[in-house]
């Protein structure tokens, strides 16, 4: 635990001799509680970070996905040449944002609140139907109230 602590200890022992035994045991509480917050605003930031820096993927799927992990990436770029379904993306929090990019020769196919994917993992596509992604075309999709939702512009 000393490693993880960032803000510098007191001399706990000359405030015991000076102080006593409750000042020392307050005034060591409060710096642990110190330390812990840091430690908790430094896991915000890298959480933020790690939100706002788009991590790109690149998959050559074969097979039909349910339940796709996209490992927390933000940009999803199928390169494969094999027509594949994809029922669902694992959770994230909310809000969360993914653009898939179609550049391989095949076709990529979102269903439209599949079964095959657990119920949080769902796409939900604008037009209510299954979305076929052709090479060279691109999606975005944002995961809000325990689905992904497609993006469409008004």
């Amino acid at each position: 635990m000393a490693n993880q602590l960032t803000i510098d200890s007191p001399e706990f022992d000359y405030i015991y001799r000076e102080a006593g035994r409750a000042t020392r045991d307050g005034i060591q509480s409060l710096w642990l509680v110190a330390n812990d917050e840091a430690a908790s605003r430094r896991a915000g930031v890298r959480e933020a970070i790690e939100r706002m820096c788009p991590k790109e993927i690149i998959q050559s799927p074969t097979v039909s996905q349910n339940d796709y992990d996209t490992k927390l990436s933000t940009v999803l770029r199928f390169d494969g040449s094999t027509a594949i379904n994809v029922t669902g993306f694992q959770a994230r929090t909310e809000p969360t944002i993914l653009f898939l990019f179609v550049l391989g020769s095949a076709t990529i196919t979102l269903k439209n609140e599949s079964a095959s994917s657990i119920d949080r993992n769902r796409i939900l596509t604008f037009s209510g139907a299954d979305l076929a992604i052709a090479q060279g075309k691109s999606v975005m999709l944002m995961y809000l109230n325990t689905r992904w939702r497609e993006i469409k512009w008004a």
